[in-house]
């Protein structure tokens, strides 16, 4: 039937994302999608507009499982421990080849970043809502005295974040265990 989808949106969007952080955009083509997907091009066109419109929906797909992953690591009872199991998930995920694909938001950063202003904003977005997400954790923390309340909570949560994503760079450079958890060790204890 014309003009009726007949095709799985969301599941189009997971393949597309898997390619788009394997090979880049820039190193991604229509046909690459069309392959992966199974889908006719014409259709990908007419679902998503073109190919900047996919990246935009892997985008969005990516930020939502951040996001359940975050909230899979909540421990009701201590901020901190949340904090910390969030760090742990990050260990485990960097230390095993099979799940370690690095941070989609630090790839589009590095490869569209310097001449693609809307890319880098949308990157840019996504690490600050990290950042938020680490502050507000950190200041529960601090109200529930787990860390100090003398410690800048906005500064230890921007240094959670470029740690985080320096732990990102680290998962192909070197994805040693006993190096990702003495790094994760390091980057906690400020937080002491």
């Amino acid at each position: 039937m014309p003009g009726k989808i007949q095709f799985d949106r969301d599941e189009v969007v997971q393949v597309a994302m898997r390619l788009f952080w394997r090979n880049g955009y820039r190193h991604t083509t229509m046909r690459d999608l069309t392959e992966a997907t199974g889908v006719r091009e014409s259709s990908l066109y007419n679902s998503f507009g073109d190919k900047q419109g996919l990246y935009k929906a892997v985008l969005k797909a990516y930020q939502k499982q951040f996001q359940a992953n975050m909230g899979a690591c909540i421990d009701p009872e201590s901020p901190l421990q949340t904090i910390k199991n969030f760090w742990s998930r990050m260990a485990y995920v960097a230390t095993h080849p099979d799940r370690a694909q690095g941070c989609l938001y630090l790839n589009v950063a590095v490869e569209r970043g310097h001449n693609d202003t809307k890319h880098a904003e949308a990157a840019r977005l996504a690490y600050q809502s990290i950042e938020d997400q680490f502050h507000t954790l950190i200041m529960a923390a601090q109200e529930k005295g787990e860390i100090d309340k003398d410690r800048d909570s906005r500064k230890l949560a921007r240094f959670l974040t470029h740690s985080m994503q320096g732990l990102m760079v680290a998962m192909f450079t070197n994805p040693d265990k006993d190096f990702i958890n003495d790094a994760v060790e390091v980057a906690l204890s400020v937080l002491d």
